[in-house]
């Protein structure tokens, strides 16, 4: 592959460029006689050009329709009491001349009337059929385009003289001075309205679409596969960034945080068997494209939007997404390779339409080829542009949008709402004087006064009058605009909102504080100032911090700056989307995570307006901001307060605080005080930065990497509670006792001996038998009362997922018994009347005998052994309570062994890495008595064969059998591959009768045939069973 290539990968978007234009000018131009005309031609010819654009011959405008291009009419119009005005609208389309009106009703204008023929050329320079939207002689005149081709990349229109065309990008077109949007046109698909001009050309039919390119060009076939192919071969390709429309035409769950879609065109047909329905922009081959919703998407949302979003990908839905190319994945390049599919990762994806109910695209139901072709183009244009307004006259003011601005949040007043960027030492100390006097007026009780509004107008919320609101948020750079993945995006701006005093005040990070530094570093002076003014705001009760996710970016903060105190500590947090969704609970509203799975959506249901999130993807890094940057941040920040207050008045809610018989420091949300629908509703977030990279201690602590190499410890408690003892790092390397996030001193199991104080023969005798609960934390406190070596409000170190907990002195097993669905291939087992059990251990942990663990299990109860030990059981049904066995130990001893056992005790299923310890029972004289054991005994086979099982719903009992040969016969029928005869001859040996025969029941019986018997055969036939069962 030659560098040539490798650049045209890297650097092209969609495809070469458009056309080659001279010959076809020129030819214009000799035909061109009139001197007026020709004057306005060149005029047109000159205005295009300089703006990018081209004139071409018609014969190349049509051949290139559809590659991101759309046909346009552009239409004089004469208006009352006005100069004439430009429309244009797409070539399939109609003018509305009503919805004209009605957007110039302000400038007094009632009469909209397409302009006579004759007098098209006179007023803007060219004739009818060849009106260029754009270079009009001897004036521009005022041209409203129809929104509609907001969404289109290059415009078809009039060339300024018979058989030409002009092309001209939209994005262009719209930043001229007298150009503006709005909804003109009558679609299509629309009825037919008296008030709608049709100016729709004839083109030629096309039984069947080309398909779209796509508008990234893949890499090259030959580098994809010789990266493929020689893992050593540097990868030269680098992503290339992808904003498209499609629809998912399938989703695949890969994991709980990873989805993957197929996408295809916007008018492709669910039904449709063509896997492949993209061109390449390469070499015009058929591809496919798969979507990649993961990490990057979760990183970009957040914890909770985030998985959320994975979860609302459905086969049928139009999205419009942004992403990258993923040709920096070997992986991804070898599906290149084998299956033509281009693999692009998601950032973010926006859904325009659910499932296909409003644009179903059929032949049946599209009304003609350039409906057709307009479809086609959404599924591969760039992104929509904003729409431009039109001039505000003197009569008239902009239309208001249906997107949240600051002065819906903080209506406008003779007091407007003011936005502060904070990035010096005069506006932190501006800020501090703002909060102290605000603290002021909550500690004395003197809200009258001063300039603080302590409740949004026409809101009612108890208690507000005793708190204040403060909106919070953080903004960071995406991390698609970094050099590499590995590249720490730190906190760039800390939005702040007083919503008592109306004001935001945007904290400049960057500007204030050093990011990423050790968290010994010695403070400059300009961040001690900082750091003190923020203290008083997060650490006071009094000041309900708000947010979306708050969480989170308050966990970012304190991994930003580890020297700075003041992001360590914040007490009074609220996050908005949980009492959003618990007053939408009490409304019996639906849709509860649809509706708090972004800020957007929640701002959407409680304020009727959503917020533009079209800045949430800017580069935060780059200064000064923009306004639009600024409008933003104070906007997310301001909202937060706002849907709080909606959010308590709906639920009839309030700020509960302190009384009489309470703490100065208590702190409520509720309907009334001790509401637990609220519990947890206002909860103090603490964080530290780990000392150390030991895995252990990471793991017990729950210590997440979020910017750069430290590790954030997370703690949280109830605001106004006990806060928790800070947690401590494991000592002994991580094997050491330790304080966990919950403030709870932590004993490793290794440490802590059961039989202190006690005589380990009747150490369980008050529990066997019993139920002792339905968690491994119930049944070891049972284990551990009296005399036990725990200091006073330890707890154990539990493992959850493994079966047993390892003490110094013994040893607590954890048995699952499988219901009748059990499919595992290792289900554990009574046998001999619950004599014995079988289970199963990780054969490392058994080491053929000689682990630290098995000579445990081995020597359990055992007098005479040198480091005595004891091993206690409990065994339950699935979801049930576990039942204490009492103890038992792992047999070693031939004579106690069935003697079908080739290893002493073990029985090993290396499909598995597991191996089959059996197990003794030593108190099962007592277990006799206990009408629980004894039930679930009879359930499962014993060493007799006796088993009671559950075939269809009725009860069968298969009989006692010591036929041996007939049970030789069974095992060798398997293992020869005629499972149907072993099935054949399992049932007639169990005399089931043959009404209640079927092939669940008999490949039941079999099963336990198998099972009951003891001999090498039958065990090879169950393992090649329980494989032909996984297989199917």
């Amino acid at each position: 592959m030659t560098s040539q290539e490798i650049d045209m990968h890297n650097s092209t978007l969609i495809h070469p460029p458009l056309f080659d234009l001279d010959s076809s000018l020129s030819f214009s131009l000799d035909t061109v006689q009139d001197e007026s005309r020709r004057v306005a031609f060149e005029r047109l010819v000159a205005t295009i050009s300089s703006l990018g654009g081209e004139i071409v011959s018609d014969t190349i405008a049509l051949e290139k329709e559809g590659q991101h291009v759309v046909h346009v009419n552009s239409l004089v119009f004469q208006v009352t009491g006005s100069d004439p005005i430009l429309l244009v609208v797409p070539n399939t389309d109609k003018v509305s001349t009503t919805r004209v009106e009605e957007l110039l009703a302000d400038e007094r204008i009632t009469d909209v009337r397409l302009a006579p023929a004759d007098i098209v050329e006179e007023v803007c320079g060219f004739p009818p059929g060849s009106v260029p939207p754009l270079g009009h002689s001897p004036t521009s005149m005022r041209t409203i385009v129809d929104e509609q081709l907001l969404n289109v990349d290059t415009l078809w229109g009039g060339g300024g003289h018979p058989g030409l065309s002009s092309l001209i990008k939209t994005e262009t077109l719209l930043k001229l001075e007298h150009v503006e949007t709005a909804d003109i046109a009558t679609r299509s698909t629309d009825a037919v309205n008296s008030d709608s001009i049709n100016v729709n050309y004839s083109f030629m039919q096309r039984e069947r679409p080309p398909k779209p390119f796509f508008p990234v060009a893949p890499p090259p076939w030959a580098m994809a596969e010789k990266c493929c192919t020689n893992k050593n071969t540097p990868n030269p390709l680098k992503p290339i960034p992808v904003t498209i429309i499609g629809r998912i035409t399938g989703v695949r769950q890969m994991a709980k945080r990873l989805v993957f879609a197929d996408l295809a065109p916007a008018h492709h047909l669910l039904d449709s068997e063509d896997d492949r329905p993209w061109r390449s922009g390469l070499d015009g081959k058929e591809m496919s494209v798969q979507l990649i919703a993961g990490k990057t998407l979760c990183e970009a949302l957040g914890d909770t939007a985030g998985p959320a979003a994975l979860r609302h990908l459905k086969r049928g839905q139009l999205i419009l997404v942004e992403g990258k190319t993923n040709v920096g994945n070997r992986d991804s390049l070898r599906n290149w390779v084998d299956k033509q599919s281009l693999d692009i990762v998601v950032f973010s994806y926006k859904v325009l339409e659910e499932g296909m109910t409003t644009v179903e695209v059929s032949p049946s139901n599209i009304q003609s080829n350039t409906e057709l072709r307009r479809l086609q183009l959404a599924a591969s244009v760039p992104p929509p542009l904003s729409p431009r307004p039109k001039p505000p006259s003197p009569e008239s003011k902009r239309r208001s949008s249906s997107y949240l601005s600051l002065n819906d949040v903080f209506p406008a007043s003779d007091d407007s709402p003011t936005v502060t960027v904070v990035d010096s030492i005069d506006s932190v100390y501006e800020f501090a004087t703002k909060i102290s006097h605000l603290l002021l007026s909550l500690t004395t009780g003197d809200t009258a006064n001063g300039e603080a509004n302590y409740a949004s107008e026409g809101i009612a919320v108890p208690g507000l009058d005793k708190v204040g609101l403060i909106g919070m948020d953080c903004e960071w750079r995406p991390s698609f605009l970094a050099a590499s993945p590995a590249e720490p995006q730190p906190i760039m701006l800390l939005q702040i909102s007083v919503h008592p005093i109306k004001r935001v005040y945007i904290f400049d990070t960057q500007a204030l504080f050093r990011p990423l530094l050790n968290p010994s570093e010695t403070m400059t002076e300009l961040e001690c100032a900082a750091s003190q003014t923020l203290v008083d705001v997060f650490s006071s009760q009094r000041l309900i911090k708000v947010g979306f996710q708050l969480g989170a970016d308050l966990r970012r903060l304190a991994s930003s700056y580890p020297h700075i105190p003041a992001f360590r500590l914040f007490e009074a947090v609220v996050e908005v989307s949980s009492l959003a969704k618990k007053a939408m609970q009490l409304n019996k509203e639906r849709n509860l995570k649809y509706h708090t799975a972004s800020l957007a959506r929640v701002t959407e249901f409680l304020l009727g307006k959503t917020v533009d999130k079209a800045q949430q993807v800017s580069d935060w890094a780059i200064r000064p901001l923009s306004e639009e940057q600024i409008e933003y941040a104070a906007l997310d920040a301001a909202v937060s307060p706002l849907l709080l207050e909606k959010s308590l008045q709906m639920a009839n809610a309030g700020i509960i605080t302190a009384n009489a018989s309470r703490s100065s420091s208590f702190l409520q949300v509720g309907r009334f005080e001790d509401d637990t629908m609220y519990n947890g509703a206002v909860i103090s977030w603490r964080f530290f930065l780990l000392d150390t990279n030991e895995p252990a201690a990471i793991r017990k602590l729950k210590a997440k990497r979020i910017v750069g190499d430290p590790y954030v410890v997370t703690q949280r408690w109830d605001t106004g509670g006990k806060p928790p003892m800070k947690p401590s790092v494991p000592s002994r390397q991580g094997e050491g006792p330790y304080t966990d996030v919950f403030g709870v001193f932590r004993m490793p199991s290794k440490l802590v001996r059961i039989t202190s104080g006690k005589d380990p023969a009747t150490l369980v005798d008050h529990l066997v038998g019993h139920r002792t609960g339905r968690s491994k934390e119930k049944c070891v406190d049972s284990l551990l009362t009296g005399e036990a070596a725990l200091p006073n409000g330890a707890k154990v170190e539990l493992h959850q997922r493994s079966g047993y907990v390892e003490f110094a002195d013994g040893v607590a097993l954890f048995v699952n018994m499988p219901d009748k669905s059990y499919k595992r291939g290792y289900p554990n087992e009574w046998l001999d009347d619950g004599k014995y059990m079988t289970w199963y251990l990780r054969k490392s942990d058994w080491n053929d005998g000689a682990s630290y663990l098995a000579q445990k299990l081995i020597q359990s109860n055992q007098k005479e052994s040198e480091s005595p030990s004891v091993t206690v059981l409990f065994v339950r049904m699935p979801k049930g309570i576990f039942l204490c066995c009492g103890r038992c130990r792992a047999i070693v001893n031939k004579t106690e062994v069935p003697q079908d056992e080739t290893v002493e005790g073990v029985h090993k299923t290396g499909d598995w890495g597991l191996v089959q310890v059996r197990l003794q029972l030593l108190d099962r004289e007592k277990l006799q008595s206990s009408d629980e054991f004894v039930s679930m005994v009879k359930e499962w086979p014993d060493g007799r064969g006796t088993v009671k099982s559950s075939v269809d719903g009725n009860e069968l009992l298969t009989k006692d059998d010591s036929d041996k040969p007939a049970k030789n016969a069974i095992a060798e029928a398997v293992l020869s591959g005629n499972i149907v005869g072993g099935l054949s001859l399992a049932v007639e040996q169990a005399s089931i009768p043959p009404e209640k025969r079927s092939i669940k029941a008999g490949l039941l019986t079999l099963r336990q045939q198998l099972a009951n018997d003891a001999s090498e055969n039958a065990a090879k036939a169950l393992h090649a069973l329980l494989q032909v069962d996984g297989d199917s």
